[in-house]
């Protein structure tokens, strides 16, 4: 004969009785209680009464969206200028590489929150594979990116949001902290870049507590350059840009901080290097 248990309240605080058919009685914690309805609600996910947790503000904190355009015409260089090999290896790759080992750097420093990833944009297969290879790297085709860096800029920040969109649903019962959002767009065609630029680029973007500067790009001298970081309230000014300009532009209305580096070989796209 089967019988159905039945649970009454003993203790306020941390026990249940067991009144069902068989013989005697037992008390079981309210965590051994919780435990069985996990089926339910994931543990992690409830409060001791069982309830399921809501979202909830934590401290802000800073999200860093590196856009890595790789979509050029290389109207100057004659070729493809991305798939030149330079040093081994195609030159898109170079900067490539690098962000993605900055990724893995800060993300790992803080487990319990991502501060960096990455989003390509790009018109070629080749690259879209190979992005395909690097965890928690997302690439786009853009089409349009033939018709001017604006385009590129666009696709890549419409990219991101996308993607923000598929993450929030996974967050809805989870602590999420408020973040301070960048958009860091770096060109595949400045391949002598250093980590150790890139890196300081962003620890100074990442001390900008409150969002109070809006613009950030590197320079050597009285020579600016890439990548430039925007925060997140400047986006609609971006997606407003067209044709060939690019968020330079943008950069020079908010009173752009600039992160100086020694060597301007650095800052220097592959044309300008090979010309001179």
């Amino acid at each position: 004969m089967s019988f159905r248990p039945i649970w009454s309240q003993v203790n306020r605080r941390d026990s249940y009785q067991y009144t069902g058919s068989c013989a005697g009685t037992c008390h079981l914690s309210r965590n051994r209680r919780m435990a069985q309805d996990s089926s339910v609600y994931p543990r992690e996910n409830t409060y001791g009464n069982g309830r399921p947790k809501l979202a909830r503000k934590g401290p802000k904190s800073e999200m860093i969206h590196i856009i890595y355009m790789a979509a050029g015409n290389s109207r100057r260089f004659g070729s493809n200028k991305l798939f030149y090999e330079l040093d081994g290896k195609p030159m898109y790759r170079h900067l490539l590489d690098r962000l993605a080992e900055i990724k893995n750097r800060y993300n790992k420093s803080k487990s319990d929150s991502q501060t960096i990833d990455i989003t390509v944009v790009t018109r070629y297969r080749e690259i879209l594979d190979y992005c395909a290879c690097i965890p928690d790297c997302h690439a786009v085709i853009s089409p349009d990116s033939e018709k001017g860096i604006s385009y590129t800029i666009k696709a890549g920040i419409m990219a991101v949001q996308e993607q923000k969109k598929l993450k929030k649903s996974s967050e809805v019962t989870h602590h999420t902290a408020e973040k301070e959002e960048y958009y860091m767009f770096a060109v595949a065609d400045q391949p002598y870049l250093k980590s150790q630029s890139v890196i300081k680029l962003i620890d100074r973007v990442l001390k900008n507590t409150g969002g109070k500067r809006l613009a950030f790009s590197l320079r050597c001298g009285d020579a600016v350059g890439n990548p430039c970081v925007f925060n997140s309230s400047l986006i609609p000014q971006l997606l407003s840009l067209e044709g060939d300009k690019g968020g330079r532009s943008v950069a020079k209305k908010h009173d752009c901080v600039y992160v100086d580096i020694a060597d301007e070989r650095e800052l220097m796209d592959i044309d300008t290097y090979l010309i001179r």
